[in-house]
């Protein structure tokens, strides 16, 4: 169990994280400058929190009332550098033994070394260094010298936000293959949605300095509870709303009316949002559907793989609605008046 709650006085903002989880692979979410790196330094020792406590596996790291500030050597903690932080100077073999040079005798070292070394696949390029290697061979390089002392969790900051597309996905697919080999916590810093979906099991979004509620992924997607988290995984179409009754809903900058699932009672809601992926283009007028409203179509942009369509309501109202649409199922032009329908199940408020 990983639990955190402290707070840290920052020039920009004031640094607030409070969460328990027991999950593998954790993922800090959020912009630059929101809190997630300094969270990360503060569990690794490298920055010490105002007040608060962090605990792993029931041993405190840090305790502000107690005074505990364990060292960074006396964490057990492995530390993935957004530059993987290699040593120029010291070839594949020196680095890997870095980590556990003062804590095994030396017959140990080299058996537990040869060991990392064929986990990680960099048989025959032991005596080479940083600058010799690719990109992905210097990631399992650092992540072997951060495994190696065994620890109880690794910290991963950013380390494929330099990346192009096609690199960060051959590492990524790397990366959690490697992980299936260590049995600790692993704590993912990334301000890429898709990235932390495909990595992590549950995502803790920051916003401006404030780690909102650590969430299965799946339900970030499903039910975002904010408007930073609904933003920030990506839900092109948020409305802010009036509440007509516990089923209806009217969407300001759309100028819409809505039925929607029943609303709880207790915190109402000031948003609605649908993703593009969710929003059904009609060919014909189904009766029996709710929520069709008709559409002028303002724009329509070529993606590689399909097409991005921008249409607006058919009243004085702003607000742009984004979907998605095969290419193949086109049926209409910038000008036309189109039918969407928006299905209850798939509106969410927050």
């Amino acid at each position: 169990m990983l639990e955190m709650n402290i707070k840290k006085s920052l020039s920009s903002f004031n640094l607030t994280v409070n969460f328990a989880t027991d999950k593998k692979i954790l993922g800090f979410l959020g912009a630059s400058g929101s809190g997630k790196s300094m969270s990360l330094r503060c569990i690794a020792g490298l920055e010490t929190p105002s007040s608060g406590e962090i605990i792993l596996n029931n041993r405190i790291l840090y305790n502000s009332t107690n005074n505990i500030n364990l060292k960074c050597q006396k964490r057990n903690i492995g530390f993935l550098f957004q530059n993987y932080a290699l040593m120029p100077n010291m070839n594949v073999l020196e680095n890997i033994k870095l980590g556990v040079i003062r804590k095994k005798d030396k017959e140990q070292i080299n058996t537990l070394t040869a060991e990392y070394i064929k986990r990680f696949n960099l048989e025959g390029l032991e005596k080479k260094y940083p600058w010799q290697l690719s990109g992905g061979q210097q990631q399992r390089v650092a992540l072997a010298r951060a495994l190696i002392i065994n620890p109880d969790i690794l910290l991963l900051d950013e380390p494929f936000s330099a990346l192009d597309h096609h690199l960060k996905l051959t590492m990524e697919k790397e990366l959690t293959t490697l992980l299936k080999y260590y049995t600790g916590y692993v704590v993912f810093v990334t301000h890429d949605i898709a990235e932390a979906y495909r990595i992590c099991d549950e995502i803790i979004v920051f916003d401006n300095g404030t780690a909102l509620c650590n969430k299965d992924k799946k339900l970030l997607f499903s039910n975002p509870s904010t408007l930073t988290e609904a933003k920030i995984t990506g839900c092109k179409n948020i409305s802010s709303i009036k509440i007509l009754d516990t089923n209806t809903i009217y969407a300001e900058d759309w100028g819409l009316k809505l039925k929607i699932n029943s609303l709880k009672t207790e915190n109402l809601p000031s948003y609605v949002g649908i993703r593009a992926h969710f929003i059904d283009v009609l060919k014909n007028t189904n009766k029996n559907l709710t929520n069709i409203n008709s559409f002028t179509v303002e724009n329509i942009m070529e993606n590689p793989f399909d097409l991005t369509i921008y249409v607006k309501a058919n009243n004085e109202t702003k607000g742009l609605i984004t979907f998605f649409l095969e290419k193949e199922d086109l049926f209409f032009n910038i000008g036309d008046i189109i039918n969407l329908h928006f299905s209850e199940n798939n509106l969410f408020v927050f």
